[in-house]
C-alpha cells in the first residue's frame, strides 16, 4: 500500500469517526514539537542510540587497525649440566604488528559498512517508537471521540425521556413508550460512564 493511499485511507477513517469533515491530516495528528521530545525520551530510542555509539567506536576500532606498539621485556635462566653453568638472558622487545596489503582498506570498508548498520538500527528504532506512539495516539483519539459521542448520546437520551414522560401526560403515547425511552436514558448513562 503506498504512503499516499494509506495517508488518504487514515484520514477517511478518521473523517468517518469523528463525523465532521477535517481539512487536512495533520489536523488529526499531535504537533511535531510535542511528539520529537517524546521520541527522543523514549527508551527505545535512548537504547537505540547507546548501541548506535558502541557499533561506531566499534568501527573506529576496526578502522585504526590493531596495529599498537607494544614493549615486551623476557627474562630467562639456563643450566647446563655438565660444566655446571648457569646463564640469564633478557630481551627487550619494541614491537608494531603491519597490516598486509589491502587489509587497511578491507577493514575501513568493514568500518563504514558498522556505522551504516548503526545509522539503520536506530533509524528503524525511531521507527518503531514512532508507530507505537501514533497507535497510542489514535487510541486516545479514538477514547476522546468515543466519550464525547456518548455524552452527545446522553444529552438526546435525556430530551428524549423529558419529551417522552410530557407526551405521557397529555396521553400522547402509551406507558410502553415512556418505558422505552426510560431504558434508552439508561442505557446511556451506562454507556457514557464506560467511556
Amino acid at each position: 500500500m503506498s504512503a499516499t493511499l494509506f495517508r488518504h485511507t487514515l484520514l477517511a477513517l478518521a473523517m468517518l469517526t469523528a463525523g465532521t469533515q477535517a481539512r487536512t491530516l495533520e489536523d488529526w495528528l499531535p504537533p511535531t514539537a510535542q511528539v520529537a521530545p517524546v521520541l527522543q525520551a523514549s527508551p527505545l530510542i535512548q537504547s537505540a542510540r547507546a548501541r548506535q555509539e558502541a557499533q561506531l567506536q566499534r568501527a573506529r576500532g576496526i578502522e585504526a587497525g590493531s596495529g599498537e606498539w607494544a614493549v615486551r621485556l623476557n627474562q630467562q635462566q639456563r643450566r647446563v649440566r655438565e660444566p655446571q653453568e648457569r646463564f640469564a638472558e633478557t630481551t627487550l622487545a619494541l614491537e608494531r604488528p603491519l597490516r598486509l596489503w589491502g587489509k587497511a582498506d578491507m577493514d575501513a570498508r568493514i568500518a563504514e559498512q558498522d556505522r551504516e548498520v548503526a545509522r539503520i538500527g536506530l533509524a528503524d528504532a525511531l521507527h518503531e517508537a514512532s508507530r507505537a506512539l501514533l497507535t497510542q495516539w489514535f487510541a486516545a483519539l479514538r477514547a476522546r471521540l468515543d466519550a464525547d459521542s456518548a455524552e452527545r448520546e446522553l444529552q438526546l437520551a435525556r430530551e428524549l425521556d423529558r419529551q417522552a414522560r410530557v407526551r405521557l401526560r397529555q396521553g400522547d403515547i402509551s406507558q410502553l413508550d415512556a418505558r422505552l425511552a426510560e431504558a434508552e436514558l439508561q442505557r446511556s448513562e451506562a454507556a457514557a460512564r464506560l467511556a
